[in-house]
């Protein structure tokens, strides 16, 4: 899901760096005719995170054991979730989500995330 960089810009990067890892890697596999995004947040300001991707956060940690960074792996983890949820073959058979990490990522919202968590707790 691209966030910041325009969806031609994300699609040519992940078919350059697929295309790397089958050279380097020697995998035995080929690169998809196309890559599908979903798209939608496409310009987000990175600075502006809702309780809504902090609370997708918490959750996903609890739950999975998974650190999403709010900025960007939890707006595309969400609108994996909500796509699939939708329709549960709208994306194919095989789905493919790559985390980036997110553990640093966390620290600027510590305070807001802390109070998320201890809110939910109380309840």
């Amino acid at each position: 899901m691209p966030v910041v960089s325009p969806p031609e810009r994300v699609r040519d990067h992940v078919e350059r760096t697929m295309r790397a890892a089958i050279h380097r890697y020697g995998f035995a596999i080929e690169v998809p005719k196309a890559v599908h995004l979903l798209e939608g947040d496409h310009g987000a300001d990175r600075s502006e995170v809702a309780d809504r991707e902090l609370g997708l956060v918490a959750e996903v940690a609890r739950d999975e054991g998974m650190l999403l960074d709010p900025v960007y792996t939890a707006r595309g983890f969400r609108a994996l979730v909500e796509a699939l949820a939708r329709d549960r073959k709208a994306l194919g058979q095989r789905v493919c989500f790559i985390h980036t990490g997110g553990l640093y990522s966390l620290f600027p919202f510590r305070e807001r995330l802390t109070a998320l968590i201890d809110r939910a707790a109380e309840q």
